[in-house]
Order: structure tokens, then sequence, then C-alpha cells
């Protein structure tokens, strides 16, 4: 996830070594709520994802990008802030 931090627009990289139905990628504030869920296809290699919110109205802080894949295989979590 890069440029962290930011000012609410941020890049999230993620090499498959297979490719994947779908994957989901969901923005959690601190307090555990889903600010955000994007579905997409993941294809071998790296998938590449925008993400913008800055005319959301966004909070600025700290959220967590939580990454996985149906099956639950893969999954990782980041922490993005946004100033």
């Amino acid at each position: 996830i890069y440029p962290n931090p930011n000012q609410g627009s941020f890049t999230v990289d993620l090499f498959l070594t297979e490719t994947s139905e779908n994957l989901e990628i969901q923005l959690i504030d601190l307090n555990g709520r889903e600010v955000d869920r994007v579905t997409l296809a993941g294809f071998i290699g790296t998938n590449r994802l925008n993400m913008d919110y800055r005319s959301t109205g966004l909070a600025k802080g700290i959220y967590m990008v939580r990454i996985s894949t149906p099956n639950g295989r893969t999954q990782l979590v980041e922490k993005v802030s946004i100033r």
C-alpha cells in the first residue's frame, strides 16, 4: 500500500501465485466498521487497485485494509494512514 501516509488516495499492489475468482478488499476503521468493500477478479502476478476517497468525506485517521480470497487461503491486513 502506497503512499502511506496519504491524503485519501492510495494504491494497493498484490502479487498472486494463482488466479482467484474474486479478491475482496475491505477498508475498515479502528472501531471495526467496514467503510468500503471492493470485489475484483485476481490474476496471477501483480494486481493493482487505485483507491481514492478524497471526494467521499472519509475522516482522517488510521484504517485497516483487509485483502482476502473467497477460499480464505490468502488474507492480508495492512494499516493505512489518511491525513
